[in-house]
């Protein structure tokens, strides 16, 4: 109500990036709060995604999915996946990244990845343990393994007729919805 800030988070600021890596975190475009409001997960179009705590603004985590990283969800078994809309080495390819999220080093690669054409949402679904994903066209369910941190795709849908280059998606909480 006062208009001032409460809480922010500045990566040029943070110690723990490299200057080089700076750019991976131009361009925010997703921000959700995590584990009861206690941490904060991003991603940025410039290439990072990551896990800032709130109550310190600390850097927990970042990884680097390739170019334009459009969305990020938290997984069980401390692990980050990733949608991106296209991958350094092909700017239409896309790709599902995930990352074990590392309590000893801040920086860390992906354990996993996998094709997605235009990746731009990722949701998880705790009822039916599911991984939901858009790309242009369709919608996207992965089963997870916790153990080794794997995906597998479980089924497909096609978005109805007329939509493409699906966006965003949230989950209409108490339901069973994705919006």
């Amino acid at each position: 109500t006062t208009g001032e800030d409460v809480w922010y988070w500045d990566p040029s600021e943070d110690e723990t990036i490299p200057a080089d890596r700076l750019t991976w975190f131009d361009n925010f475009d997703e921000a959700k709060p995590v584990d009861d409001c206690k941490k904060i997960i991003f991603s940025c179009s410039g290439g990072a995604v990551g896990v800032v705590r709130i109550s310190d603004s600390k850097l927990l985590y970042y990884g680097h999915p390739n170019l334009n990283p459009h969305s990020v969800e938290l997984l069980p078994g401390n692990r980050l996946v990733s949608a991106s809309s296209s991958a350094a080495s092909n700017n239409y390819a896309g790709k599902l990244r995930v990352f074990d999220i590392d309590t000893v080093s801040v920086y860390k690669k992906s354990i996993h990845g996998y094709n997605l054409y235009f990746g731009h949402n990722v949701v998880w679904d705790k009822t039916n343990e599911l991984l939901w994903a858009t790309a242009d066209t369709v919608l996207y369910a992965y089963s997870y393994n916790v153990d080794d941190g794997s995906l597998t795709l479980a089924e497909t849908y096609d978005l109805p007729d007329g939509n493409s280059a699906a966006h965003d998606m949230f989950p209409d909480y108490g339901t069973t919805k994705l919006w």
